[in-house]
């Protein structure tokens, strides 16, 4: 099982559609006992991690907003 499987994905395709940010997609991160039990991103290296899509999607707008690549 993967974090795109267990809820991320939807969040994905919402930042894929945004211009302004560049996503990639990889395979395993290594970081299994994240995945296990908790969704997470890694924005700019940094581990985002929610308990929910919904959460996550902020979390990661937060996380671009106080760490913008430009």
């Amino acid at each position: 099982m993967t974090n795109l499987s267990q809820g991320s994905e939807e969040v994905y395709e919402q930042l894929s559609e945004r211009d302004d940010i560049e996503l990639l997609q990889t395979g395993c991160n290594s970081h299994c006992e994240l995945c296990a039990c908790t969704l997470y991103a890694l924005v700019n290296e940094e581990v985002v991690e929610a308990d929910t899509p919904e959460e996550l999607l902020v979390k990661i707008n937060e996380e671009l907003e106080l760490n913008s690549i430009r």
